[in-house]
């Protein structure tokens, strides 16, 4: 089942009706997040419509450079067989370079032009950066684009990719490659909790929406994890199937996917840490992973990369802090990773129900209606979000108290500063005398914002309920908005 994805294909058809020059489109997003599939949907959708002549090829990250263009060049031949026979003869005899695989190319390509005007050729190179081991395969291509393919207004060119950062240095930021270049970036993000419930629904149409919201937690908006599950089956048993047969090879294949993984660098070190607390700045992490390695000092230098790597990828976000303590401090923006960290070295079948498995739970709610919020609520909010955004005062007695807010919205335009709190519980949450009073001081707290108006918004499963002791005690000092994420969904 394709779902979602529909502003992208229609960004891609687009780019089908030009005829004036030859267009470069890339399309970067984490592994497993639909780049394949999108690309899959695009093709098919207009080979049905005959118009688009296809050429695909996708890297293999364990192949050397020679075996990827031998299999390259295998491949190339397959589909010319499906497509004309005759185009065969277009190909290079010297297939031992990448220069020869892509004048075979341009040879194809000019033929199409002029024998089937009508039509454009789609080339893709799917996971480009596994093609580029230490060869001249992104020289040579931005050779051939720039001497002939940008010229051939029959021609669209697809490089997807999951290195956000190697697509970052060789192609957006290289001026000797393919600078400027592109037609097009499409940065794929992750499925929303609406797309992933209509997945969900058209497998079984009775499944809730807090069971749902639940698989949500462990698996974000990744919707290649959901085809492990089998709904006729409790949530308790998948996950557990899940977590002992399949979780291990899905970590190796995202960050093997995503970075260079060697032993120098540490992205798994630095989520590893995140997972443990709520947020961190980059010293403590630093102390943290340096602790991790028996006190081994580590490079600061490769820290700052590798957090650099995570921020581009969308793994983690850098939190604008409202004083300068808490400037650096960073947290896990993605939901699956924060589940794999989180239970490492763990037996997630001897923690379900238990007070750990709570705080995961309620951390991942945090993390799941900062990503969501704008999604659940139809996009009405132009607001800027903040996570874990931490707010202090200090009493007469020079006392200092730091509060947190899980999740802090700020609309300038409006004037109007929202503090979030994110429960999840099993029931109807009911706000009493502590919490509310807890509340309104982490409003009182906001002291960057004396001009603005605050409200209280709380979201949580089956909506909230402000006892009336609270209210005839405190009063109503700021409006308050209960949110049921469950009926959101409905």
């Amino acid at each position: 089942m394709f779902i979602g994805r529909k502003k992208e294909l229609k960004e891609l058809d687009r780019y089908l009706e030009f005829d004036d020059k030859g267009h470069l489109i890339s399309i970067i997003g984490r592994r497993r997040v639909g780049k394949s599939k999108l690309i899959e949907e695009f093709i098919k959708r207009n080979t049905n419509k005959e118009k688009i002549i296809s050429l695909y090829f996708t890297g293999n990250n364990s192949l050397s450079s020679d075996q990827n263009l031998s299999w390259c060049f295998k491949f190339l031949f397959r589909q010319l067989e499906d497509i004309n026979i005759e185009l065969i003869k277009l190909v290079e005899k010297n297939r031992r370079t990448w220069m020869s695989f892509f004048v075979s190319l341009d040879k194809i390509a000019n033929h199409i032009k002029n024998n089937y005007p009508e039509k454009k050729l789609v080339i893709t190179f799917d996971e480009i950066s596994w093609y580029s081991k230490k060869n001249n395969f992104i020289n040579n291509f931005a050779t051939i684009w720039n001497q002939s393919f940008v010229k051939n207004e029959n021609i669209v060119v697809i490089i997807a990719g999951s290195v956000a950062s190697w697509i970052q240095e060789k192609i957006f930021e290289n001026k000797s490659t393919l600078y400027n270049r592109l037609s097009y970036i499409i940065k794929l993000e992750s499925f929303s909790i609406k797309e992933i419930k209509e997945y969900l629904r058209h497998k079984n149409q009775n499944i809730s929406n807090e069971i749902i919201i639940n698989y949500y937690l462990v698996f974000g908006g990744i919707i290649k994890y959901y085809e492990y599950i089998d709904l006729n089956k409790t949530f308790k048993e998948n996950i557990v199937y899940f977590f002992n047969n399949h979780l291990e090879s899905e970590r190796t294949i995202l960050y093997s996917s995503l970075f260079d993984v060697s032993e120098k660098r540490h992205h798994k070190d630095i989520i590893s840490v995140l997972s443990q607390k709520k947020n961190a700045t980059i010293r403590e992490i630093i102390t943290a992973i340096e602790s991790k390695h028996d006190g081994k000092k580590i490079y600061e230098a490769t820290i700052y990369k590798d957090i650099d790597d995570l921020i581009l990828s969308g793994m983690i976000i850098k939190n604008s802090g409202l004083y300068k303590n808490y400037e650096n401090s960073l947290y896990i923006n993605d939901l699956f990773s924060y589940f794999v960290y989180y239970w490492e070295n763990s037996k997630i079948e001897e923690n379900f129900n238990t007070p750990r498995f709570n705080t995961w739970k309620g951390l991942a709610f945090e993390i799941f209606i900062f990503n969501q919020y704008k999604i659940l609520l139809e996009n009405k909010t132009n607001s800027e979000l903040l996570l874990n955004v931490k707010t202090e005062t200090r009493l007469k007695n020079k006392t200092k108290i730091i509060n947190q807010i899980d999740v802090l919205l700020i609309n300038k335009e409006k004037k109007l500063v929202s503090v979030v709190e994110c429960k999840n519980h099993n029931n109807v949450f009911r706000i009493d005398i502590e919490e509310l009073d807890d509340i309104y001081s982490k409003a009182d707290n906001l002291k960057s914002f004396t001009d603005y108006q605050k409200n209280i918004i709380v979201f949580s499963l089956h909506g909230s309920q402000v006892t009336r002791e609270a209210i005839t005690n405190l009063g109503n000092q700021y409006p308050i908005e209960n949110v049921s994420v469950i009926e959101l969904l409905d």
